[in-house]
């Protein structure tokens, strides 16, 4: 008894827990691929415990709504650990004392830390979306179509994603690629280059207009140096008409930002990217890495 109350004071005490879960070399084996996947990222340690090896998840443990039920993020799945042996005091005082760090460590992270969970939460949402289609269907257009909606090519860096283009290469799909990253036929030109030329479309009407230009007034300019200067009457009106119609939609095009973690840091890309200097402007991708604390 008065070893238990020694072991909950020092456990109070620490900023971390560490946790180990006896298992045999089968059991091992389920965690190996999540382990090469997993962001040792936490002050808390999760270990799965043979008689000859260990394997360790660093990562943050969240009380359940149940005594003895802990919540924790391993390889991106949430994982439940059922039936720890705490009383009811015992069990509130951690479940307390886990709360109140927790939100302590969220309250104290940055705009640009917050900015990079939810843009990654997004991102992990939307590939698991699109893998359990894929799953569910077995329908290759599943994939592609995850891949093509992604001006910045992100769809790529998932490792579920790579393993069936891997699966098609090996199966002489050269169909199912070309589907993949080729436009097909009666297809506008591929995403990336759109979505470039759209933005420097914006940003000639938007130039002429921040010189004193109405908007009919750019589109004319516009019109006429694509059309050489020898536009008149209704074809131009025409023209200034398809022009004005292209403005709107270009205007639409969205920045996707993307980031990709590693142990050491998080990288974000951003495509299409605009950079301006003065009345000048440049187009394409950018990349930031902001190292991790």
């Amino acid at each position: 008894m008065e070893q238990h109350k020694n072991g909950m004071a020092e456990l109070m005490q620490s900023a971390g827990i560490s946790l180990t879960i006896n298992t045999d070399s089968d059991g091992l084996k389920l965690w190996n691929e999540g382990h090469g996947r997993h962001i040792q990222k936490g002050p808390d340690v999760l270990t799965f415990a043979t008689s000859t090896k260990n394997l360790n998840f660093r990562t943050t443990f969240m009380p359940g709504s149940e005594v003895g039920r802990l919540h924790c993020i391993i390889a991106g799945e949430l994982t439940t650990i059922e039936e720890m042996d705490f009383g009811p005091d015992d069990w509130s005082a951690l479940s307390d004392k886990l709360t109140t760090r927790n939100t302590a460590r969220i309250k104290g992270k940055s705009t640009t830390e917050k900015y990079i969970e939810k843009t990654l939460k997004a991102q992990r949402a939307a590939s698991k979306k699109a893998r359990l289609e894929y799953e569910r269907s077995g329908d290759p257009q599943a994939v592609i179509n995850f891949i093509k909606r992604s001006p910045s090519a992100a769809a790529l860096y998932e490792t579920w994603v790579n393993e069936v283009i891997q699966k098609w290469i090996r199966n002489d799909r050269h169909d199912l690629l070309k589907s993949a990253f080729l436009p097909r036929r009666g297809e506008r030109s591929e995403a990336r280059s759109r979505a470039i030329k759209g933005m420097m479309f914006v940003e000639r009407i938007e130039k002429q207009r921040r010189a004193g230009k109405s908007l009919k007034e750019a589109c004319i300019a516009e019109a006429e140096r694509t059309g050489g200067g020898n536009l008149t009457g209704d074809d131009l009106e025409r023209k200034r008409t398809a022009l004005k119609g292209k403005y709107h939609r270009a205007k639409r095009i969205k920045t996707e930002i993307t980031i990709q973690e590693t142990a050491e840091s998080f990288a974000m890309t951003a495509f299409p990217a605009k950079i301006t200097q003065g009345d000048s402007a440049m187009f394409g991708e950018w990349k930031i890495t902001f190292p991790k604390k």
